[in-house]
């Protein structure tokens, strides 16, 4: 691009041997008060230790993040490169056959490097990142893993879409510190299936159908509730803590 000039801000060819100044797009950065949470990429830090998937939830709960996901190349290529642990264990867990979810509650499929020659058995339902190729291959949940929290910063944002109506599906929801109500609905008229990756003991879920009428309380995570129709009513009531991934049920023939 030109930067000066009566062209200037145009594109025009060059040849990609030519010595050429450049600049580095990076992420948004936040300062890092945490000083154990090292490195930071994109307004997270990154907390490390070791231990199966169980102890990891749990601890990067309490320590105010979830165990990594990726959500992109360039966060796939910091995970290999600046997190020195050789294996790093992801926080996705299997749901089904070839499916899985992130327990932070993001979409699965936005970025996905599962290696395709994975020799890995397919029973195993958690997933590790290599940091040979960044390849993601299958590694058994109750194995002794090292893993990294992955730990907000700046300032918190609410991204539990308390008290939504009419809410569009696929989406995610959590509890936001209060009682929460919800109107899932899909714009078609696939029915509602809702999965719950992550909630804290004594939480209670209200999955209600579009008349309020009660279909099942939901009391802890791993769960899935598929409802009969393209609407569902979600009530908390702000007791514990939870986060659910939201889509439409699809069918193939």
């Amino acid at each position: 691009m030109l930067a000066k000039g009566g062209q200037a801000g145009k594109w025009i060819n060059s040849d990609c041997q030519k010595s050429l100044p450049y600049i580095c797009e990076v992420p948004r950065t936040f300062e890092n008060t945490i000083p154990t949470c090292y490195p930071s990429f994109n307004g997270y830090c990154y907390l490390h230790d070791r231990g199966p998937m169980e102890y990891a939830e749990s601890y990067c709960q309490q320590n105010n993040g979830t165990v990594m996901s990726i959500q992109s190349q360039m966060e796939n290529t910091f995970a290999q490169f600046r997190l020195p642990i050789y294996w790093k264990m992801l926080g996705a867990k299997k749901v089904a056959k070839n499916t899985y979810v992130w327990l932070d509650g993001t979409v699965w499929g936005t970025f996905d490097n599962r290696d395709p020659l994975d020799y890995y058995s397919d029973t195993l339902d958690c997933l590790t990142i290599s940091g040979l190729n960044g390849l993601w291959q299958r590694a058994n949940c109750s194995s002794m893993q090292d893993f990294y929290c992955k730990i907000p910063l700046g300032p918190k944002v609410d991204d539990s879409k308390c008290n939504s109506t009419m809410l569009m599906v696929p989406t995610e929801i959590s509890s936001a510190g209060g009682p929460c109500k919800w109107q899932l609905v899909t714009p078609g008229a696939y029915p509602i299936s809702i999965y719950f990756v992550d909630m804290a003991n004594g939480t209670t879920v209200e999955l209600c159908d579009e008349n309020m009428q009660l279909s099942q309380e939901i009391k802890q995570s791993g769960v899935h509730f598929d409802a009969k129709t393209n609407i569902l009513n979600v009530a908390h009531d702000g007791v514990g803590s939870f986060k659910a991934v939201v889509k439409a049920q699809t069918y193939s023939a």
